[in-house]
């Protein structure tokens, strides 16, 4: 409940919320409104110094860094001669609040081509009118 409230505090914080629009965040959490009300006092007094002293001013989601990938083939193997097996070593970077972090995973082809076409319909989503009309929204 406590990192519920603070995350209610500096993400209100953070976009610049008025008294109201923090009352409203905090509705969810059934709390006597004596609380409501101190919580949202200390909220207008400090404001500006809950804004100042957030560490990081985006959500703790992660964010993509870098990927990089490399292409192995085996070629033989001592008991069987001319055979070739391809497979993709993939890492992938991210980082966020608590720190840098590097997935890395194998794939072959068909792992790959799953990825390549998740990540081509993403940006012909992202594209698309629904998310322009929503960016447009938003700003």
């Amino acid at each position: 409940m406590l990192s519920a409230v603070a995350k209610v505090f500096s993400e209100s914080a953070n976009r610049g919320h008025d008294e109201q629009f923090f009352t409203r965040a905090m509705a969810p959490y059934n709390l006597p409104e004596i609380v409501r009300e101190a919580l949202c006092s200390v909220y207008v007094e400090n404001q500006k110094s809950i804004y100042e002293h957030t560490p990081d001013r985006v959500s703790s989601a992660r964010s993509y860094r870098d990927l990089s990938w490399r292409l192995n083939v085996e070629l033989s193997r001592r008991s069987i001669k001319d055979i070739s097996v391809p497979h993709y070593e993939v890492s992938i970077s991210t980082a966020s609040r608590t720190g840098d972090e590097t997935i890395s995973f194998v794939a072959g082809g068909t792992e790959m081509k799953k990825l390549q076409d998740g990540i081509e319909l993403a940006l012909k989503e992202e594209r698309g009118v629904h998310s322009q009309r929503f960016q447009r929204y938003l700003n």
